[in-house]
């Protein structure tokens, strides 16, 4: 296990030594020539998780890959295209998003057509269910369109958004809240808050107490402290005493992309490890919320987390393979929020090495992301 006793003042450095700055350059190549070859790999997770690697990417090679990924055959692939296209302002990508636009709506009213009662009864409930998967992500890569449009300067309906709010699918007006968002226009905000408190199916529940979580965030992102205090109030509650482990993590991270230094203290607290409540006499583990708060932490500037997620590669053990590689995956990620911190570099890079693909991709975006302020002379 690997373990590094850090402060409880650490904070982020301002000024990385020397021995940084070249262990940092001596990998960048390395980690750039990694995500360029696994936008090209044949699982779409693969794709989606090198495609967010862009906004840590010189601009020229983030375009091509970007507007490249804009045509690619899995939606989920498109979604996250149209996102970077959006955050990187690539108004090259406009011809190739208004037309994908309008297949994506045209497919939409076919698929409409077939699933209406008297068609839908002809045909096999398996058949209705693709029809029914085909649809919802159609809606998301729309959402994702008119998001990058938006952002680019193009004069794109952006009221269908309302309309993709009203989904039946809690993917669909998660990702919908998420873009509204990001688009840093308070108008949206009766829009989300509406959204938030719109009622739906209750078997779907965890799934919708996801968008409202996730309306919240929006809302605060788009509001000062003040006027989005409600929202945050709402954040602060979930991370406390949601039902959920999933939903106290997402709220937890939300506090450090809101960079809420009132919660700072509170984080801290939450670093220390977890017992398990089927097993209190077996030694406390590291949880996916110990992490997120140290992500949040160092978003903030507040490096106490650094040992944690140190730490947590050698925990990875304990886990069966396919959590494993997401668990380092997230630590790989996480890595990255320290910025100009040796050890950290140290970690990210051993992850860079012999690691299963999706881990050394979260490893590459992490040496992008330490190195994105720093010149390649």
């Amino acid at each position: 296990m690997f373990f590094f006793l850090i402060s409880s003042t650490a904070r982020a450095s301002t000024q990385p030594d020397a021995a940084f700055l070249q262990s940092i350059k001596s990998h960048r190549d390395a980690a750039r020539r990694l995500i360029i070859k696994a936008v090209a790999d044949k699982d779409p997770r693969v794709r989606v998780n090198a495609i967010e690697a862009c906004v840590y990417m010189k601009r020229d090679a983030a375009r091509k890959i970007v507007l490249n990924a804009i045509k690619d055959k899995h939606g989920a692939v498109r979604f996250v295209a149209l996102v970077m296209m959006g955050d990187l302002r690539l108004k090259q990508g406009l011809p190739s998003a208004e037309k994908l636009l309008l297949q994506e709506r045209a497919n939409q009213r076919s698929w409409h057509r077939q699933l209406k009662p008297e068609q839908a009864r002809l045909l096999q409930i398996r058949v209705r269910n693709q029809l029914r998967r085909k649809l919802k992500l159609s809606q998301t890569v729309e959402v994702g369109c008119l998001y990058a449009l938006y952002l680019n300067g193009s004069k794109a309906d952006i009221s269908r958004l309302a309309m993709l709010l009203r989904s039946s699918d809690a993917g669909v007006r998660g990702n919908a809240v998420m873009v509204l968002g990001r688009m840093e226009d308070a108008s949206a905000v009766p829009m989300i808050r509406q959204a938030r408190l719109r009622k739906v199916d209750k078997a779907d529940s965890q799934r919708n107490a996801i968008v409202q979580l996730q309306a919240a965030e929006a809302v605060a992102k788009l509001l000062t402290v003040k006027a989005g205090q409600s929202e945050r109030d709402i954040i602060r509650a979930n991370a406390f005493s949601s039902a959920t482990p999933e939903l106290r993590v997402m709220a937890v991270r939300a506090m450090g992309d809101l960079k809420d230094k009132a919660a700072i203290s509170v984080l801290k607290t939450m670093l220390a490890k977890e017992k398990n409540p089927q097993d209190p006499k077996a030694m406390p583990v590291l949880t996916e919320l110990q992490l997120a708060a140290a992500e949040s932490l160092a978003k903030m500037g507040v490096y106490d987390g650094l040992g944690v997620v140190i730490e947590a590669i050698g925990s990875a053990k304990r886990l069966p393979p396919p959590q494993r590689v997401l668990w380092l995956s997230y630590v790989g990620r996480v890595l990255g929020e320290f910025k100009g911190n040796p050890q950290a570099l140290k970690a990210v890079e051993a992850l860079m090495k012999d690691a299963p693909l999706p881990v050394r991709i979260a490893a590459a975006m992490s040496i992008l992301h330490l190195s994105e302020e720093i010149s390649d002379q």
